[in-house]
């Protein structure tokens, strides 16, 4: 669900209020015609730039989820070979005791 107040339009100008009905004559002059459409346009940019940053955010979210996974994993990992290598010090050392004495 859209939680746009623009569309895009097929029309001269790029967008309008969405769903708004126009009627004829409710611009008095061209200047309130100029203004409205220059509001609703920046509107409209303000919103795509805001889908666009939404779109971003998600992607980012799921990245992070990935490499966060991605980093357990080479802790655990590396958890994993610090226990074998601490298992192999101590054979060591009791070969080393054995040979000693």
């Amino acid at each position: 669900m859209s939680d746009r107040l623009t569309e895009k339009t097929s029309g001269v100008f790029k967008y309008d209020l969405k769903d708004f009905k126009h009627k004829v004559g409710e611009f008095n002059d061209y200047d309130a015609f100029f203004a409205y459409n220059m509001a609703v346009k920046k509107l409209g940019e303000y919103e795509d730039e805001h889908e666009s940053l939404k779109a971003e955010l998600e992607r980012l979210k799921h990245e992070n989820a990935r490499l966060e996974e991605e980093y357990l994993d080479q802790v655990e990992i590396l958890l994993d070979d610090k226990k074998q290598l601490k298992l192999e010090i101590a054979i060591l050392r009791e070969k080393l005791r054995k040979c000693i004495t």
